[in-house]
C-alpha cells in the first residue's frame, strides 16, 4: 500500500493557508496542528534500520555451514604427498565427520534463528508503518472535524448577523 503522505500533507497545507487568509482558524489553531503533523511526520522520516544486510549475513552463514567437513585437496607438489594426504584423511574424516555434522547442525539451526528475528523486524516494521497510517488518518479526521465546526461556526454568524440586521433598532440599543 503505497500513501502519498507528502502529497496529502501539501494538500492540506494549500487548506491552511487558504483559510487563514479568510481568517477562519481561530487563534493557536494553526500552531496546534503544526506541531502535531511536525510529529507524524518525524516519525514517519525515522531512519529505521533496515534486514537486508543480516538477510545476506544469514544466507552467507548457510553457504559456509554447508562447507563444513567437505573433503580437503590430495594434491601435492611432494612425489607420494597426494597418497598421504588422502590416507591422513580418511583416517582423520572417520573421526571429524560426526563433529561436522554436529557443527553443520548448529549452524542450520543459528541461520534459522536469525532468520526468525528477521521476520520479527519486518513485522514490527508493518504494525508501525499500519500504526502510522492510523496516525495520519486520525489526524485527518481531526481536520475535517474541525472543517466542519468551522463551517457551522461561520454559518451561526451569517445567521446573527442576518437577524440583527433584521431586528427593529429599539431592540438593538436595549442590548447595548
Amino acid at each position: 500500500m503505497d500513501i502519498a503522505v507528502e502529497e496529502i500533507v501539501e494538500k492540506l497545507r494549500r487548506q491552511i493557508a487558504q483559510r487563514r487568509s479568510d481568517g477562519d482558524y481561530p487563534l493557536g489553531l494553526e500552531a496546534e496542528l503544526e506541531a502535531e503533523f511536525d510529529g507524524v511526520l518525524a516519525a514517519m522520516r525515522r531512519h529505521e534500520v533496515g534486514t537486508s544486510a543480516l538477510v545476506e549475513r544469514v544466507t552467507a552463514l548457510r553457504t559456509q555451514v554447508d562447507e563444513i567437513g567437505v573433503g580437503t585437496a590430495t594434491t601435492s607438489n611432494i612425489p607420494g604427498g597426494a597418497l598421504i594426504h588422502k590416507v591422513v584423511g580418511r583416517v582423520v574424516g572417520r573421526q571429524t565427520n560426526g563433529l561436522a555434522a554436529d557443527v553443520r547442525l548448529a549452524g542450520h539451526e543459528a541461520a534459522a534463528a536469525m532468520a526468525e528475528v528477521i521476520r520479527l523486524f519486518d513485522a514490527q516494521r508493518q504494525a508501525d508503518e499500519r500504526q502510522l497510517v492510523e496516525v495520519v488518518s486520525s489526524v485527518i479526521d481531526r481536520l475535517a472535524v474541525i472543517d466542519q465546526l468551522i463551517s457551522a461556526v461561520n454559518q451561526i454568524e451569517r445567521r446573527l448577523d442576518a437577524i440583527e440586521v433584521s431586528a427593529p433598532s429599539s431592540s438593538r440599543s436595549n442590548d447595548d
